[in-house]
């Protein structure tokens, strides 16, 4: 039996999510890898809404109150992904990138969701929703290029975030997700 307040025991959800999370450094080769192919591919197709037009998704920009406050809908009935307007350029990105990571990476997230000892459904839909915000943002700044570039730009933010098309706090935390072997 586990001890009370250990990582299993279901009292504390979101500190069992950010342990698993930091128990693996931040970092998972098989979703980045396969964000990292699949970011190639969006980019061939022209970018991330051409992607999801080409699979039936249109993607559509509403005032704030229309979706109900979220930052982001997807209405299955007139497969439309709607975007809260009132976000910036690198938030409307970064959340048609968590769309497309809760879709297309679904298999790798819930490999990782299987493989881990979460104690409550709670538990597991926070690393379900943090392994999507990681798949996004791998999305956004493919691990090799983005590498490469935090080397070049010498670990300029701010650079990197204009480089990328992605906020200064998006940048900031791929930055700790640079945990590839070699």
């Amino acid at each position: 039996q586990r001890a009370e307040g250990s990582a299993g025991s279901g009292l504390d959800p979101v500190g069992e999510a950010r342990r698993f999370v930091a128990g693996h450094r931040n970092y998972f080769d098989a979703l980045d890898l396969r964000a990292e192919a699949l970011a190639a591919e969006l980019a061939e197709q022209g970018g991330a809404e051409a992607w999801l037009k080409s699979r039936g998704t249109r993607v559509r920009v509403l005032p704030h109150e229309v979706i109900g406050g979220a930052m982001r809908r997807y209405d299955r009935h007139n497969e439309q992904l709607l975007i809260d307007e009132t976000l910036d350029r690198a938030s409307r990105a970064y959340q048609v990138a968590v769309h497309i990571a809760y879709t297309a990476l679904r298999a790798e997230i819930s490999a990782v969701v299987r493989g881990a000892d979460l104690s409550s459904d709670t538990a597991k839909v926070l690393v379900r929703r943090a392994l999507a915000g990681y798949g996004a943002a791998a999305l956004l700044m493919p691990y090799a290029a983005f590498a490469s570039a935090v080397e070049l730009r010498r670990y300029d933010i701010e650079a990197l975030s204009r480089q990328f098309g992605t906020s200064f706090e998006q940048t900031a935390h791929r930055l700790t997700t640079l945990g590839r072997t070699g």
